[in-house]
């Protein structure tokens, strides 16, 4: 990977770029959770955030099936125990489909104690519209409308596809980092309201 210039890389980074952005508080994963020991990344998150009250633990996750990762009930107890907010899954980073035959038991238990679902799909170029499995999309929240299930990195030309599956799913919500198009916030917010946004 190539970092960015200005791109900050430890928690004084971030929150020296959220104090000059006026940004308060903010929902954050750990990088090495993508390419290397996911269990152990997601612990050192913890451990990174815990003295920095306004920086909020997503933890990345795996589909249960292999063994992997805990059981999802065990799973699901030590992020609340842990205060984690938020579950980030990677299906394209990780080789995995969005399907309920692969995450069904693990989205059951985040639905149950209401922990977000935020969906990576790992854009790799901003008109990319293929890295995106809307049919796996819309199967997770019609099986799971209890679930909040925010899409991460979009890239553009997406609106499409978006806006009737924003209109047929209450539990479906947009995260802005990469969502770009000539007034496409504006528009979005006209159709649908702020509510479905996630700054990002």
């Amino acid at each position: 990977a190539v970092r960015q210039p200005g791109a900050f890389t430890d928690a004084a980074g971030l929150t020296a770029a959220m104090v000059a952005n006026g940004i308060d508080s903010a929902l954050v994963y750990h990088p090495a959770a993508i390419n290397a020991d996911l269990a152990d990344a997601n612990l050192r998150l913890v451990s990174e955030a815990a003295a920095m009250p306004n920086i909020h633990a997503a933890w990345v996750l795996l589909p249960p099936g292999t063994g992997e990762i805990a059981a999802p009930a065990i799973l699901v107890a030590d992020m609340l125990r842990r205060g984690v907010r938020a579950a980030r899954l990677m299906p394209r980073a990780h080789g995995y489909a969005v399907r309920v035959r692969t995450l069904g038991p693990l989205l059951e238990c985040l639905a149950e104690h209401r922990i977000p679902a935020l969906l990576d799909f790992g854009l790799s170029a901003w008109g990319d519209r293929t890295h995106i499995d809307w049919d796996g999309v819309h199967e997770i929240c019609t099986a799971f409308p209890a679930l909040q299930v925010a899409l991460i990195r979009l890239g553009l030309m997406v609106d499409r596809d978006l806006y009737p599956m924003l209109a047929h799913h209450e539990n479906l919500y947009v995260e802005t980092s990469y969502y770009f198009g000539h007034r496409g916030l504006q528009a979005l917010v006209a159709r649908f309201g702020a509510r479905r946004l996630i700054f990002g």
